[in-house]
């Protein structure tokens, strides 16, 4: 009877046609966004950034000292020496600031690390000059080569070692070998202060 279907002609309709692949449909693998990169990420420093460091410290300091002697000759007072040392601290701090900043998250700080560890070496200048009996005469005088190139090592000695404890203290996370920076910063400053003098 016709409405009986034969199973040879099941077995046929079931076969894959020849000639016809069978395709298979796969979902397209989500693509990963990645977060963006973090504001002011810091990044590693190479051999022109430490020629930059050099060239905005050194303009700085340049720029400090000339400021200071100024208001030292119009002031001529203890509070001359005072504002002396916020201008060194400030501006010298904010040079180096102005590149640290790609390297260092709340950079902000070196500026007053730098002005505190100008404000300690004044006090252990002024300190050391009363113990040794070393007064600003004898300093300045052309006569005595000895006794300023002593004054002026022990000056850039107690600042590098002031001024590089106060400043490791906004660095001290950012490498392991961060408190190396205190000899760095007293090595810097003695050859800095000599070939200044």
């Amino acid at each position: 009877e016709d409405s009986v279907e034969h199973p040879e002609m099941i077995s046929q309709s079931s076969e894959i046609r020849p000639g016809i692949k069978e395709v298979s449909v796969s979902k397209a693998p989500k693509e990963v966004e990645e977060p963006p990169p973090a504001l002011h990420e810091p990044r590693q420093a190479g051999m022109k950034d430490l020629a930059h460091w050099i060239f905005v410290t050194t303009v700085g300091t340049t720029v400090a000292f000339g400021l200071s002697a100024f208001v030292i000759y119009k002031l001529r007072t203890m509070g001359g020496i005072l504002w002396t040392i916020i201008l060194l601290g400030i501006v010298i701090g904010v040079m180096q600031w102005l590149l640290l900043r790609k390297y260092v998250q709340k950079a902000g700080w070196w500026v007053l690390a730098t002005l505190g560890g100008w404000a300690v070496t004044l006090l252990l200048v002024v300190r050391a000059s009363v113990l040794l009996e070393v007064t600003p005469e004898e300093l300045t005088s052309n006569e005595n080569y000895v006794v300023i190139a002593m004054g002026i090592f022990v000056a850039s000695l107690i600042h590098g070692i002031s001024t590089g404890v106060f400043q490791w203290l906004v660095i001290r996370n950012v490498h392991d070998k961060s408190p190396l920076w205190i000899l760095f910063s007293s090595v810097g400053w003695i050859v800095g202060l000599f070939t200044g003098s």
